[in-house]
């Protein structure tokens, strides 16, 4: 073992030789450390790439999210004022229905006796029914919504990066 030691330490300390290992040793780290510099840049380079993916990727989901939660709302408000609108409608056909059967409860007792009256009478009631049927589509129509709406925004793709 101590030969081993003794020639190793005999041809490092030689000058010729030692001159020939510190050249290798020294074109060997240079080589060593372009290449580490190469690839430490186009790693860094493909992972500040990656990241500006994954950032466009998270806020395309998050504007999605809230695109979603504000159509689901809106899509709620529009249903509930259809779902109004149908109420109402239905509110006032069961009036307008009500409003004819009396019509002709009038006609069937004094169509016979007082036709003067029972003309009188079914204009006045039918004015009046058309006055209140009126009033009633005026309140309903007063009571929708109208600033129903979905917004779109744009994203720019200079934004996105």
């Amino acid at each position: 073992m101590s030969d081993f030691i003794e020639d190793v330490v005999d041809s490092v300390i030689k000058p010729k030789n030692s001159k020939l290992f510190i050249k290798w040793l020294i074109r060997g780290s240079i080589v060593l450390i372009t290449f580490a510099f190469i690839f430490g840049q186009i790693k860094i380079a493909h992972l500040n790439r990656l990241n500006s993916i994954e950032k466009s990727v998270n806020e395309n989901i998050k504007a999605t999210n809230e695109l979603r939660k504000e159509i689901k709302s809106s899509i709620n408000e529009v249903n509930s004022s259809i779902d109004k609108i149908y109420e109402d409608g239905s509110k006032i056909f069961e009036n307008y229905q009500k409003h004819n059967k009396k019509q002709l409860e009038l006609i069937i007792d004094y169509g016979s006796t007082n036709k003067e009256l029972l003309k009188k009478v079914l204009e006045i009631n039918e004015s009046e029914n058309n006055g209140f049927v009126e009033k009633q589509i005026i309140d309903a129509k007063s009571k929708i919504n109208k600033n129903l709406s979905i917004t779109i925004h744009h994203i720019d793709k200079d934004t996105v990066k």
